[in-house]
């Protein structure tokens, strides 16, 4: 993942209530090759979302499940509402 300048992190259930499989499509749809997106997590989704950048040939989204990956973020992508008072 060093090749990339920005990298966007999922870190979640890869479960459709999370929409993860809409998130790639959406990204892969940015066509941005010096980005990649990086799904740490896994859930019922993880094939499809493989399945997803396997069929496209897609090569800057990856899907792990281990937290080794924070080292390198530039961007964290969250999905829920957190209550954090700096951001009231």
């Amino acid at each position: 993942m060093s090749d990339f300048s920005n990298i966007v992190i999922f870190v979640g259930k890869l479960i459709e209530k999370k929409r993860p499989l809409d998130l790639a499509r959406a990204f892969h749809a940015l066509d941005k090759s010096d980005c990649c997106l990086v799904f740490v997590g896994d859930g019922n989704l993880r094939k499809d979302i493989e399945d997803f950048t396997a069929t496209n040939h897609i090569k800057n989204i990856f899907v792990k499940n281990h937290l080794k990956v924070f080292a390198s973020q530039h961007f964290l992508h969250l999905l829920h509402r957190v209550s954090l008072p700096c951001l009231q």
